[in-house]
C-alpha cells in the first residue's frame, strides 16, 4: 500500500520537474528498496 502511494507521488512529480535522467534512477533506486 506504502509502495504505491509511492510510485504514484514519484510519477506525479516527474510529469513537471524532474528530468528523464532523474527520474530514471529515482526508479532504480524505488525498484531496489522494494526488493530489500
Amino acid at each position: 500500500m506504502r509502495e504505491h502511494y509511492f510510485l504514484t507521488m514519484l510519477q506525479s512529480l516527474s510529469c513537471d520537474s524532474i528530468d528523464k535522467y532523474t527520474q530514471t534512477m529515482i526508479c532504480l533506486e524505488t525498484t531496489v528498496l522494494c526488493h530489500l
